[in-house]
């Protein structure tokens, strides 16, 4: 029951996909005594198995309130020692698998496989989550006094579930959000296209902005906000004049597109969580920003960052059509020559 309860608590608090992996990995593995564990996961449209996380015994289990998860693989250098016949017999019936001496295992014996006369003890049990199978747990002892027992194959079968269960909602989380940001940048591509100099810059900005957040170590969320904010960060331009939308230096015009923008957010339903973000990026350190004049940390970070991206953008913008300048007066230069 103290292991499911850990278990539970690391799924309800663990939101990366991999995280989840190696820390249920080292649960499982310490709560059996087992020398080795893996976890695969099952991609959800090819089919193909990956190690999520892996376990090694003398690793230990994860602090309470412990953020460091380790390699994402165990360093074996001969790769993960486990028995692709158990796994594939798992993956083909849904239900876990226990071998008391794999060795001497008449299911597995005849495969000759230089595993299982490394391995004494192997459990094997499904990820599984409403039917469906996202990956398989795969535990592993060589000491013939260590061997696992019914127990254990009931205890890592109810962590399968569990598991399973959590994997899968991250999956879909992922599949949904990925959707989303795309669905977000086909609409800003969209609005782009009524100004032909803009075009490009907000999904530049976006990337910008994410490795800004992943270089300062934020959260995953953290990441999501900014980025979708910074996709957005110019969604006032919608509702721009063409006239305006050639005066791009007009501080004018750049305070009316954020109220516009200000306003769009308020009123679209799940969004307005954006909003401090895309209404404060033109805000200054020293206060002498807009629209709201805020200074230093009172400028919410994540506008921080898109300022920032913002800002490097044009200044590659620049450079380039100077470049472009350039090697047009030299081109004109050498027709004339040739003239």
């Amino acid at each position: 029951l103290q292991v499911l309860y850990k278990v539970a608590k690391t799924i309800a608090s663990e939101r990366d996909l991999k995280g989840l992996a190696k820390k249920v990995v080292r649960l499982a593995g310490n709560a059996v005594n087992a020398d080795h564990g893996y976890i695969f996961i099952k991609h959800p449209e090819k089919g193909e198995l990956t190690l999520g996380g892996s376990y090694e015994k003398g690793q230990g289990e994860p602090e309470e309130g412990s953020t460091d998860e380790g390699p994402a693989v165990a360093p074996y250098k001969e790769g993960p020692m486990i028995s692709r016949t158990i796994v594939k017999r798992v993956l083909r019936f849904g239900r876990a698998i226990m071998s008391s001496d794999a060795s001497t295992d008449d299911r597995f014996r005849d495969r000759g496989s230089v595993v299982m006369k490394q391995i004494r003890s192997v459990i094997c049990a499904p990820l599984v989550a409403m039917d469906q199978l996202c990956g398989v747990l795969y535990l592993s002892t060589s000491k013939i006094a260590e061997v696992f027992t019914t127990e254990d194959l009931e205890l890592v079968t109810a962590i399968g579930v569990q598991a399973g269960m959590a994997i899968q909602g991250i999956t879909l989380a992922l599949a949904q959000e990925k959707n989303y940001l795309e669905l977000v940048g086909s609409l800003v591509a969209a609005i782009e296209m009524r100004d032909p100099l803009s075009r490009g810059h907000s999904e530049r900005v976006s990337t910008y902005a994410s490795g800004i957040v992943q270089a300062l170590g934020l959260s995953r969320s953290r990441n999501r906000r900014v980025q979708l904010s910074a996709l957005l960060h110019n969604i006032g331009s919608i509702f721009l004049e063409p006239g305006e939308l050639a005066r791009d230096n007009d501080e004018a015009v750049d305070k009316k597109r954020i109220e516009l923008a200000s306003k769009l957010l308020e009123k679209m339903q799940g969004m307005s969580f954006l909003l401090p973000a895309v209404r404060h990026h033109r805000e200054r350190w020293d206060g002498k920003g807009y629209p709201d004049g805020l200074a230093g940390e009172d400028i919410p970070l994540e506008a921080r960052v898109i300022s920032v991206a913002n800002d490097f953008d044009k200044v590659i913008e620049n450079a380039t059509l100077k470049d472009l300048g350039q090697a047009k007066r030299i081109e004109v230069a050498k027709e004339n020559t040739t003239l």
